[in-house]
């Protein structure tokens, strides 16, 4: 069977230490993954069974995360309002540096 990859939203981390344990307990389960990345929140899995995906998902609550199968396009747009927010608050500050 061919492996699909997943990619897991992952809510709580707030340092380096919280997504090393998140890594670490994946690492116990023998799935294949990338690494846990702290500035994204997410990490993702390949998995040949879908019904794989909540022990995963289980295993990284179990350390106190709220973790989710990431939405792409959920992701896009919070992001473009990020950027959104980030320009309304530096233009008007760059242009007091000019």
């Amino acid at each position: 069977m061919e492996k699909q990859e997943y990619t897991i939203s992952i809510r709580g981390m707030h340092c380096a230490n919280c997504a090393q344990s998140i890594q670490k307990a994946i690492n116990n389960l023998g799935f294949e993954h990338s690494p846990v990345d702290l500035v994204s929140a997410t990490t993702s899995v390949r998995l040949d069974d879908v019904q794989k995906l909540s022990i995963v998902l289980k295993q990284i609550e179990s350390l106190g995360f709220e973790a989710s199968v990431a939405d792409e396009s959920h992701n896009h747009h919070e992001n473009g309002l990020l950027v959104e927010k980030l320009f309304i608050i530096c233009a008007p500050l760059t242009l007091l540096l000019m």
